[in-house]
């Protein structure tokens, strides 16, 4: 079916509050944290966002922002079935992912420990149509590319996403020898390491959009 639902219980022990509400009080350890996500993390959930009409898709999202939606749906265009897939796909990259990122990152400048953003943006060994959709980064990470699919190429980016997460591990902070620079995130700059066949630092990862979405809250959610 189209649904997908994941909860999470807030039972006042293990988890205080929301996740998003602890880093944003500062409740949260202090410790360094690596955050990060795909570019197309919202293809690998095509099958949910196979709507028929804008309507369709209009209509799921009024269902969750209420009165908000109409915002909502304006920062994700388009009229025609592809169009409107590709839309929802969107939505879910930056909605279930990059924009609940942003609030842990941003949660981290009350602690002293510091934080990594990354995105990934290599696109899919077994679908490269689908661009790089979530968990792609996962077989760099722990060196289980495929045979098929080893080449020079994804060797080294293994070898680098393993040294940076190694590194890490060790020390709390994913710069070493030999690594492009991986500057921490902060409010101010929001730094962050695109991860793909290039290496290299950004800023403001889709900062208008998060922005955009910051500013409305869901009809199911208390603010």
């Amino acid at each position: 079916g189209n649904n997908y639902k994941t909860h999470v219980t807030i039972d006042g022990w293990l988890l205080p509050s929301a996740p998003e509400q602890v880093f944003k009080n500062g409740q949260q350890a202090d410790v360094p944290i690596m955050i990060g996500t795909t570019k197309d993390e919202g293809n690998l959930f095509l099958q949910w966002a196979n709507f028929k009409e804008r309507k369709d898709f209009t209509q799921r999202l009024e269902d969750y922002y209420g009165e908000q939606a109409t915002a909502v749906a304006k920062l994700f265009p388009g009229e025609s079935r592809a169009e409107v897939r590709n839309a929802a796909s969107r939505y879910m990259t930056e909605c279930w992912f990059l924009q609940p990122s942003r609030r842990l990152l941003r949660g981290m400048q009350q602690v002293s420990s510091p934080a990594y953003q990354y995105e990934f943006t290599k696109a899919s060994r077994n679908a490269p149509i689908l661009g790089s959709v979530h968990a792609e980064e996962l077989v760099y990470v722990f060196n289980t590319v495929e045979p098929e699919h080893i080449s020079p190429r994804a060797e080294r980016l293994a070898e680098t996403m393993m040294a940076y997460w190694i590194q890490f591990a060790k020390n709390g902070d994913p710069n070493g020898e030999n690594l492009p620079y991986w500057p921490a995130y902060s409010v101010e700059e929001a730094e962050y390491l695109e991860i793909g066949d290039e290496i290299h630092t950004g800023a403001k990862l889709r900062s208008e959009i998060c922005d955009a979405l910051d500013a409305v809250m869901p009809a199911t959610q208390p603010d």
